[in-house]
């Protein structure tokens, strides 16, 4: 995982890296669509004030990273393989779309929380709070329309506030929409198994009514610390069933692992596309080229000029051949004449530089490109690896 996960972060900073060169850049100036492969796998979770949305992906991380007193629009997880300061590209995106967000964002990025190891290897962690401004709400909402999974945590103790309502009815509606998950939590905190039954019933009821769907809801305990953070060793539970309280973080963990494993071959196929388009919008910008097609153009048009009246019937009114011949050498004359004009228009030295030094870019991501597709290929380690599971929970 941790080479694929290298190459997601790679594959990143080509098309948003802070240098002076980046496949977005060289793209806005020469006005090509770029395909802007994803990186890795960003979980988000949702919810209202105090239903354990920070605990929840605390468990997920399996360390105590974030905590429930911050008061900012999203909290950011990344794993150790992430460099401080380092802007995880889907805020940079939305910092592009959204200007007068860069604040908030680079607050975002200040505060974000590294998991040492492995754990979270090509998989970040966001934490967003239901907008209470409305600047924020339209950032929340693209953000939440970009990211791969939303776990929407309900609180057992309280019903649905009508903004997280809101919130998860745009979220459902964006096009190509996060997958969207549901998970009843503090369900420890609710003693009796009948009375969990009928309070996931009537969430499921009001989720349905509010969404125009239905959604399966599992319980999770996030009701306490203790019991998010007692984790039993690895090696015991091997083999053992899934927790009571476990498996909505399970299934969001394994849904991130199976993301991970699709993205990479796509991310390689769109950059490689990318950077073909991007080079051939370069060498549309050649002038010597473009005079060469030019010139060939106009020595065409004079051959038919010398041509016509060899190839019209004799019979043919000598006008019509006349105005043939005027034409077709009015378009070789057209022709070279342009071509002159391309060749005496120099490019100033600095252009030149510029389309030199993003040629070598694009040849140099091409290069990656293919050192990276032969390393996830012939990985042995990658290749048919057991994923790590996450350390089951005791409750």
């Amino acid at each position: 995982m941790a080479v694929r996960s290298k190459i997601l972060l790679g594959i990143e900073q080509y098309y948003h890296g802070k240098g002076k060169v980046s496949l977005r850049s060289i793209a806005e100036e020469r006005e090509v669509q770029l395909t802007f492969s994803k990186g890795p796998v960003v979980v988000a979770a949702v919810g209202d004030a105090g239903a354990g949305k920070s605990g929840f992906l605390n468990a997920l991380a399996e360390e105590l990273v974030l905590s429930t007193s911050s008061k900012e629009a999203v909290q950011w997880v990344v794993g150790e393989e992430v460099k401080h300061g380092h802007w995880p590209g889907l805020l940079a995106r939305a910092v592009e779309k959204f200007p007068s967000w860069e604040p908030r964002a680079t607050a975002a990025v200040k505060a974000c929380k590294r998991v040492p190891g492995s754990r979270l290897d090509g998989i970040q962690l966001v934490e967003v709070r239901a907008p209470t401004q409305l600047e924020d709400q339209e950032v929340i909402d693209w953000l939440l329309a970009h990211v791969d999974i939303v776990v929407c945590l309900l609180d057992s103790q309280a019903k649905p506030s009508d903004e997280l309502m809101a919130l998860l009815s745009r979220t459902a509606a964006a096009e190509a929409a996060a997958q969207l998950h549901f998970l009843f939590a503090k369900a420890d905190l609710v003693p009796r198994e009948s009375d969990r039954i009928r309070l996931i019933a009537k969430t499921s009821r009001a989720l349905q009514e509010g969404l125009g769907r239905g959604f399966e809801i599992l319980p999770v305990a996030t009701g306490d610390l203790n019991v998010m953070l007692d984790i039993i060793d690895e090696a015991v539970l091997a083999d053992a069933p899934t927790p009571k309280w476990d498996g909505g973080r399970l299934r969001t963990w394994r849904l991130a692992q199976d993301l991970l494993s699709q993205r990479v071959q796509r991310g390689l196929e769109d950059l490689q596309s990318d950077c073909q388009a991007l080079r051939t919008a370069l060498r549309s910008t050649d002038a010597p080229r473009a005079a060469s097609h030019l010139f060939a153009c106009g020595n065409a048009f004079a051959l038919a000029t010398a041509a016509v009246p060899y190839v019209l019937d004799e019979n043919e009114d000598p006008a019509l051949v006349k105005t043939f011949m005027v034409l077709t050498m009015a378009c070789a004359g057209i022709c070279l004449f342009l071509a002159f004009l391309s060749c005496r228009v120099n490019k100033p030295a600095a252009a030149e530089g510029e389309v030199k030094e993003q040629e070598d870019f694009l040849s140099l991501v091409e290069q990656q490109c293919e050192a990276w597709r032969s390393l996830d290929n012939g990985n042995g380690e990658e290749q048919g690896a057991v994923r790590r599971e996450p350390r089951p929970i005791r409750v």
